[in-house]
């Protein structure tokens, strides 16, 4: 009995990593910087007082590559703050731009 519990334990968590932490997964295939990324960012995340330099592609692609952006956005969900609200879609969307290689596409 003991060995069914753990298989079922390891399968349940491997699912949650099928998307971003509250368990959306979506199709990667549409998501492209101009056309999802870029307004998103915009609306959301490179507003007044907020990641101005996000608003700009090469300014977004730097925090991609470091890891900052997955790790802010996606991962732990402190992104964006305020009465600011980013849906599990919204956050799904980014992490297939990163995990694409972040294209200025």
């Amino acid at each position: 009995m003991m060995p069914v519990v753990l298989i079922g334990l390891v399968t349940l968590s491997a699912c949650s990593k099928s998307g971003v932490g509250c368990g959306t997964s979506i199709d990667c295939t549409g998501i492209t910087y101009s056309g999802i990324i870029k307004p998103l960012v915009a609306t959301k995340c490179a507003i007044s007082g907020c990641h101005t330099s996000y608003g700009t592609y090469s300014g977004l692609k730097n925090i991609a590559d470091n890891g900052n952006l997955y790790s802010q956005v996606v991962s732990s969900e402190n992104m964006p703050q305020g009465n600011i609200n980013m849906s599990c879609e919204e956050r799904a969307q980014i992490e297939c731009w990163i995990n694409a290689g972040a294209p200025n596409n």
